[in-house]
Parts: structure tokens; C-alpha cells; sequence
């Protein structure tokens, strides 16, 4: 920190302050003009210098003086060389490329003589003695790029340039180019190491939902990555059994991945056999990673309802015309006109036949002809249905087959009630909004008081107005693979007829969402496992999980938990959430062997589930399988940074760009120290002294 200059700084313009200090010194002369005795030349001369000195500086102190000195303080940033110290570099050519390595150092040192920083990296991050170079033994099992970022965020020193000197090998964490950009710090990266590189095309992951609809359209998203074929143009496909489905031609890129997407839109039912492939090039190291299989469950998105009902009426029309809006339903009706009479005749064998679910109101009455109703209750044993209790319905045939209700009578009530309905369950997405039910009108609920049976779940309770008394409204069951569900009232018609648009439909979605909750057969709604069985040791462990709610909807706010453990390890992850119900995570471990895993899904208003299995580390090092060097990716860091690449044996620019860019972010700053001499006491001391010291001259030649 070196002084530039000062300025002075008072409250009065110089001009006027010059007179008044003229004035001082003028009245000065004046009093010791002539002095009583008289005294020498001299004298006078010191007389009239001290009291005009003391007359200035009262002046000047009158009108607040400010001194202000200014400091100039270069500030220079420090310039980071991360040196990776991990064996694959020097695996097949040590001695030379060990020298390579701390002959550059050594420049480095040279180049910047001081505000440097040379660390080491590779299973940790670490700075090492400057004096000491000779420490980069390059026997660290891993490389980790992704425990940069941390280091260089605790910096406290401003950064002006970071150089990267690796072979590019990542065997533990991410390539976290992205972090690197956000750094907003550009990156000289110097390759070093084997550049015999086996040219490659592989399918790295492939992300896609297993369970999806007939003819409803899904995204299946693949990574392809390269190694010496940036630039080629290949082809992805993706195919079934039955040969190409959609194919792709793409133009590999230069970092060494590629991201590509399929709509895929299956047209078969069942389990769907299913491959990523990406046509082969000359010279590759080998074709069998240029293809990844996996299989999809197909499920029917067509459901087959037959409402059923005793008789004619408006809660009927209301469930007829919010069913029939729905493309997914294929629907049959039986509507009994009278006790022989039928709206659409008597032949009804087919439509119970090819029923999924049927729909049943006012159903059965005294007026049901036996043979409709035996062949009903026969269909229910393996049929999904949706009950409509109503004041038509008779208990004594309903109860014929008690087994498969979900709830159990108590006797009569006195008389029909008029019930509030409030929702106390979602049920696994039947209904969507708890609260917006008690915006509809009362229904009505039947004599019949009944009650939940212990398998069974309550959705919705009715309340009267004058009354305590509570009945289910909605009840669900699940016995074997057969649901159910019991709607307690009638009069519901009433709740399509509404002024505000957005609960005229709400009726209509709840129909719907209960259909495919009826429809969804007992399929695995959870999958979470690891990318594949066996994993190299310091590997990344990637873990992919789906899940789905009962309706088989994807499911995008679970939260999925997985414990990895050995006799000598334990660890928890947690998957994050992608799209579509697909969720990932991964963990590092750098220890062979044989591990478990247990992964805990927790969903909202479901209970939780478990999903267990296993996975195999070997005790192959990758750092002693891939000696490679990826300059593609050190390439890649340079180009997104706004740095530049190099090689080891070809720098020469790399220290000039480096000294270049170091001296623009190096800084001047001046600081400012501020003096106010109207507030010093020293400035009061020197006037009282200026004063004494004129006071004991004039004593001592006797003047007055």
C-alpha cells in the first residue's frame, strides 16, 4: 500500500478564508508595529508569526477543516492448479509422465511467483506445500471432479484463473460440467496421459415409465456416449419384437454425450419386450453396449362398464352422461322398465359377460326378476363393482350375497335423512379436493342404518343438520383382487346442476377417478433397483425407482429412501425426483463386496412400502481398467468456462494466457484516511501553545 496524495477539505470558500487569514496576519503586524519597550526586528518578527499561526488555525478550525489522505492497495487474486494425483496417468508410462508433470509444475511456480495455490486431487482435495512438488505420488484409487466445486466455493482469496491438469478419467461422482460453469471462473485444462484412445459407442441409461396404457403415448429417454466418434452421424432405434419402431439419425457430439427421446406408443397388451440400439461404426472397440433392453407392462386404457338399474332415474341420467363423456369407457346399460319390461329388451347374457365393472343403482329391487339377479351376483364374485344404495334398493336380496359388501346393516332409521357429505379420505385418488364437498347441496340416505365392515375403508360420512346421527357415504373394500365400492344416497343429481362451472364437473371427475381405481387390477406400482447387478469398485452405484398410486397414475412428490449396507458399511440416500413417477439417486463406495439394499417409499395418504434386493462391488479398480486419456471432457470444461485446452506437450501459450488474464482481474483500490482537524485536540493544543509561548516572550521584555 503506497500514499498517492491528500485533500483538503473546509466549509467556506478559499477565497474568503484566504482574506480573513490576510486579516490575521495584517492585525498581527499592526500589534507589534510599534511595541512598548521596544524590542529588535527579530523579536517582532517571531511575536507576529506565532499569534498570526495561532489567529489562522482558529480561523481555519472555525469552519471545520477535513484532511483526507488516499492510500493505493493492488489487489491480486489468487491462481489455482489443481494437479491430479490419481494412478491412471501414469499407469503405463510413470517415470515420464511423472517428470512431465512436475516439470510444469515447476513452470507454474515460475510463472507466478507468488498468489498461487497447487492442490492435489483425486479421492480427496487437498493444497500441498509449494516447496514440496515431489508430493504427487499419483497413487490415489479415484478421481473426483465433483469435489472441486466445494474447494474452490471456500475460498476466501478472489480466484483469477483455475488450471486443471488431468487425464480426464472420472471414477467417482459427476462430470458436474454445469457446476463448473456456475463458478463463473474460466478453466485451462491440460491433458496428460494415454492417448491410444479404443474408439466407442454405448448406450449409458435409459429412462422410461414400466407401467403405461394401451395407446397412450410415453416418453423414453436414452444417453448414448462416444469415445473418438464426435462428428460421425449414426442411427438410434428403438425397436420391439416385431422389429424398428422409431429411429432416429443424430450427429454425435463432442463432449461424448448425446441425449435423445422416443414417443413410444404401445399397441399390444402385456409385457412389452423393448431395446435402445445405435447402429455400429468401423473401429469400434466392441457393438454389445450398443444396444440396452428393458421391459414395459402394457395395460388395457378401454374399460368395459354395464350400469345396471331398477328403474329410470334422474341420479341414473346423471351417471349415464358423466360416464359416457369418458373415451376410455366402453359402456352397456340394463335399465328395467318394469318388473318384465327392459329400455333396450330382455337379452342381457353379453353385456354381463363382457363386463369389467359393472354399476349398479336402484338395484336390486322387489321388482328384480331373479334370473338378472342370480346372474349378477354370480358375476360379482370376480367383477369390480360401484354400489348405489337408494330408497328403491332392496336390503334382504342385497344381503344374499353379504360376503362381498363392504359393510354390515344395524337395523332401520326413522325415515329418509337429509345428509351433508364431507370427505375424510382421498382414497388413493378418488377424490382430488376434500374440501369442495361441502359446497354441494344435501342428499338424501335411506332408513337402512349400516356400518363399515373391518376390511373395508370410509371415504365420506353424511351429517345431519337436527340430528347426530352419522352414516357412511362412501366405502371402499379390496378383497382378493376384486374392489368395490358403496355409495350410501341418492338425490346426487342435484350436484351437476350448479352455477359455478368448476363444480358442475366435479361429480364427474369423481366417477371417473372411481372407475379407474375399480379398473386397476393388483399390478407392482413400485420398482426401485440399481442401474445393474454388478458394479466395478469406486463406481458410482445409480439407483432408478417408479412409482404409482392405485389408479397406476405417476406419481411425482413420493419420497423414497434407501438404505445401503454391508457388515462393514451403512449408508442412506435419497432418490430424487425426475418425471413422470421416475425417480434417481447414486452413492459411491469404494470397498468390494457383497451389499444390500432396503428402500422405503412414502406417498401421500398412503402407507409406506418397502422394495428390498442386492448388488455386487467387485475388486477391479477402474483407475486399472481405463488408462485412456478423455480429453473431450477436459475439452468440454475449457469451452463451457470460457477457458482454453492444452497438452502437456504442447503449452506454450497456456502461461501467457494465464499471466494475461491474471493481470485484468487484478485490481487497484484506494483507501481513504479521513482527518477531521476542527475535532483533533492536537490542533488545540498547538494554539493554546502558540499563544504561552508568544506570552512568555512579551513577559520576559516587559511588554504589556
Amino acid at each position: 500500500m503506497t500514499f498517492e496524495n491528500f485533500n483538503f477539505a473546509i466549509n467556506i470558500n478559499y477565497a474568503i478564508l484566504t482574506i480573513l487569514i490576510f486579516i490575521a496576519g495584517g492585525y498581527s503586524y499592526y500589534s507589534y508595529k510599534h511595541t512598548i519597550p521596544k524590542t529588535s526586528n527579530f523579536v517582532k518578527f517571531i511575536l507576529i508569526f506565532l499569534r498570526s499561526s495561532a489567529l489562522a488555525l482558529i480561523i481555519i478550525v472555525l469552519f471545520e477543516p477535513v484532511i483526507t489522505l488516499n492510500y493505493l492497495k493492488t489487489n491480486k487474486p489468487i491462481n489455482l492448479l489443481f494437479v491430479d494425483n490419481s494412478s491412471s496417468i501414469v499407469n503405463k508410462d510413470s517415470t515420464n509422465r511423472s517428470r512431465k508433470i512436475h516439470k510444469f509444475i515447476s513452470n507454474y511456480k515460475n510463472t507466478f511467483t507468488d498468489n498461487i495455490k497447487v492442490v492435489s486431487f483425486g479421492k480427496n482435495v487437498a493444497e500441498t506445500d509449494l516447496s514440496d512438488a515431489a508430493i504427487f505420488k499419483f497413487d490415489e484409487s479415484v478421481t473426483n471432479f465433483e469435489d472441486l466445486i466445494p474447494f474452490i466455493k471456500n475460498q476466501k482469496e478472489k480466484i483469477a484463473t483455475i488450471t486443471l491438469v488431468s487425464d480426464g478419467i472420472i471414477t467417482e461422482g459427476s462430470n458436474s460440467i454445469l457446476e463448473f460453469e456456475k463458478l463463473n471462473i474460466p478453466f485451462f485444462t491440460v491433458a496428460v496421459g494415454d492417448t491410444t484412445k479404443p474408439s466407442d459407442i454405448a448406450v449409458n441409461k435409459v429412462e422410461f415409465n414400466k407401467l403405461i396404457y394401451l395407446n397412450n403415448k410415453t416418453e423414453i429417454n436414452a444417453v448414448i456416449s462416444n469415445l473418438n466418434f464426435s462428428n460421425r452421424t449414426v442411427f438410434v432405434s428403438l425397436s420391439d419384437n416385431s422389429g424398428i419402431i422409431k429411429q432416429k439419425k443424430i450427429k454425435l457430439n463432442k463432449s461424448g454425450i448425446n441425449n435423445i427421446s422416443f414417443i413410444y406408443e404401445p399397441t399390444k397388451l402385456g409385457k412389452q419386450n423393448l431395446q435402445i440400439s445405435v447402429s455400429h461404426l468401423a473401429k469400434e472397440e466392441t457393438h454389445i453396449n450398443n444396444k440396452y433392453q428393458f421391459v414395459v407392462n402394457v395395460l388395457n386404457d378401454k374399460t368395459n362398464i354395464l350400469v345396471i338399474a331398477g328403474a329410470p332415474s334422474a341420479d341414473l341420467s346423471t351417471i349415464i352422461k358423466s360416464l359416457s363423456n369418458n373415451d376410455k369407457i366402453n359402456l352397456n346399460k340394463i335399465v328395467q322398465i318394469n318388473s318384465t319390461t327392459f329400455l333396450d329388451g330382455i337379452s342381457y347374457r353379453n353385456k354381463i359377460d363382457s363386463a369389467e365393472i359393472i354399476l349398479m343403482i336402484d338395484f336390486p329391487t322387489t321388482k328384480t326378476p331373479s334370473k338378472l339377479f342370480n346372474s349378477i351376483t354370480n358375476k360379482l364374485i370376480e367383477t369390480p363393482y360401484f354400489l348405489f344404495l337408494s330408497e328403491l334398493t332392496d336390503f334382504k336380496k342385497l344381503m344374499s350375497f353379504n360376503k362381498l359388501l363392504p359393510f354390515n346393516t344395524r337395523g332401520n332409521l326413522i325415515g329418509n335423512f337429509s345428509s351433508q357429505v364431507e370427505v375424510i379420505s382421498e382414497g388413493s385418488g378418488i377424490f382430488n379436493d376434500l374440501t369442495i364437498w361441502n359446497s354441494f347441496p344435501p342428499i338424501k340416505t335411506n332408513g337402512i342404518a349400516i356400518e363399515k365392515k373391518s376390511n373395508a375403508s370410509l371415504l365420506a360420512v353424511g351429517k345431519t343438520r337436527n340430528s347426530n346421527v352419522e352414516q357412511p357415504i362412501l366405502l371402499t373394500s379390496q378383497i382378493a383382487s376384486t374392489r368395490s365400492i358403496v355409495f350410501n344416497g341418492y338425490n346426487f343429481w342435484k350436484w351437476k346442476v350448479q352455477a359455478d362451472v368448476n363444480l358442475e364437473n366435479i361429480f364427474e371427475q369423481f366417477l371417473n377417478n372411481s372407475v379407474r381405481w375399480l379398473a386397476t387390477k393388483k399390478e407392482e406400482r413400485i420398482f426401485v433397483k440399481p442401474t445393474k447387478d454388478i458394479f466395478t469398485i469406486n463406481e458410482t452405484i445409480n439407483f432408478i425407482g417408479n412409482v404409482y398410486d392405485e389408479t397406476l397414475t405417476p406419481v411425482n412428490n413420493a419420497s423414497i429412501e434407501i438404505k445401503v449396507y454391508s457388515e462393514n458399511f451403512k449408508n442412506v440416500i435419497m432418490l430424487q425426483p425426475k418425471n413422470n413417477g421416475i425417480y434417481e439417486g447414486n452413492i459411491n463406495i469404494s470397498a468390494p463386496g457383497s451389499y444390500k439394499y432396503t428402500a422405503t417409499i412414502k406417498a401421500k395418504k398412503e402407507k409406506p412400502q418397502t422394495v428390498k434386493g442386492n448388488f455386487f462391488i467387485s475388486d477391479i479398480k477402474l483407475e486399472k481398467i481405463n488408462f485412456v486419456l478423455n480429453s473431450n471432457y477436459l475439452t468440454f470444461i475449457s469451452n463451457n468456462t470460457s477457458g482454453k485446452s492444452f497438452n502437456i506437450d504442447n503449452h506454450s501459450d497456456l502461461f501467457f494466457n494465464l499471466k494475461q488474464l491474471s493481470k485484468i482481474k487484478t485490481k487497484a483500490e484506494i483507501i481513504s484516511a479521513k482527518y477531521d482537524v476542527w475535532e483533533n485536540d492536537l490542533v488545540l493544543i498547538i494554539i493554546i501553545m502558540l499563544f504561552a509561548i508568544e506570552w512568555i516572550i512579551r513577559k520576559q521584555k516587559g511588554m504589556l
